[in-house]
């Protein structure tokens, strides 16, 4: 073979197996190369999720609150939601003895509350019974008045606070020289009364308490705010110190008490409120059933309640 053909044969085999490596590599890198192509669903569901360092997990369902009046508009309380601050008066149910009935009410303007010491309520009206241990309550804009086994009649003023703290009435004692006790806690607001037999008998056994003052008296009517006293007749003291009728007393903010005159006290205490001319009659045990517990029985007296 002459040099000239041996030169292009070889030229020819070189550029030959340049083309068969060159398609046998392309071959290889398409055919055997590891895929990069991104499967989501699998990444998706098995990577796990990156979880914060130091922290307590999120309960799966957070507290509600309900949602409060807020001024803005479209936005409204419940309708479960009340916006009442007043609890409503519930009918007396307490494992507690028999309460002890002490008077009646005589009439009553607006609304009259007792809370016994359980703290269940009930709303008075008029003929309600009154018991030892009841704490009596008018509002701004109640006004009340009772009558006490003893023939006591006291009117209540607005927004007053009251409490029958221990009483007892045994008019079989009088040639004893004493037929009960009464002790009375004036926590708030005032009232005006005409005292009973248990003054009348021993007036040691009548106290008033008040925030500033403890008030006796001498068989009288009287109309106090806890720290100003109008006598209207008989004679009243507080903390020791007597006023007669006409005249008046006054807690002093260092505590001592001063006598003042009747226009001076009534200037203080404004209008004295109404009392109405009552007896108590008889209190049964079918009508403190039905006081209590809404129940009218059929219960004879068996005369333990009779005030006579």
């Amino acid at each position: 073979m002459k040099g000239t053909e041996m030169k292009t044969w070889m030229q020819f085999s070189i550029v030959w197996v340049a083309v068969i490596m060159s398609t046998m590599l392309a071959f290889s890198v398409h055919a055997g190369s590891p895929s990069f192509t991104v499967d989501e669903t699998k990444t998706a569901t098995t990577a796990p999720a990156p979880q914060p360092q130091n922290e307590e997990p999120l309960p799966a369902r957070l507290p509600m609150t309900p949602i409060k009046q807020s001024g803005i508009p479209g936005v409204t309380a419940p309708p479960s939601a009340s916006t009442s601050t007043k609890a409503p008066a519930t009918t007396h149910k307490s494992n507690e003895p028999d309460p002890i009935p002490v008077g009646r009410v005589v009439w009553v303007k607006g609304d009259f509350i007792a809370e016994r010491p359980d703290k269940t309520q009930r709303a008075l009206k008029k003929s309600s019974i009154v018991f030892v241990s009841d704490t009596l309550m008018t509002d701004a804009k109640s006004q009340a008045q009772i009558v006490f086994t003893d023939t006591s009649l006291m009117t209540f003023r607005q927004d007053t606070k009251f409490i029958i703290k221990d009483y007892e009435y045994k008019p079989e004692n009088k040639d004893k020289g004493s037929v009960g006790k009464y002790a009375m806690d004036l926590v708030k607001g005032g009232f005006r009364t005409i005292t009973g037999m248990i003054p009348k008998s021993n007036p040691d056994d009548y106290k008033v308490k008040t925030p500033v003052a403890t008030i006796g008296v001498r068989g009288t009517e009287y109309d106090t705010n806890g720290e100003v006293l109008a006598v209207g007749y008989g004679a009243v003291s507080m903390n020791g110190t007597v006023a007669q009728a006409g005249s008046g007393l006054h807690v002093q903010p260092n505590g001592r008490v001063a006598v003042i005159t009747a226009a001076q006290a009534a200037s203080i205490l404004g209008p004295a409120p109404v009392i109405v001319a009552a007896q108590a009659g008889k209190i049964t045990r079918a009508e403190i059933e039905k006081e209590l517990h809404g129940n009218d029985t059929s219960s004879s007296d068996d005369g333990s309640f009779c005030i006579k």
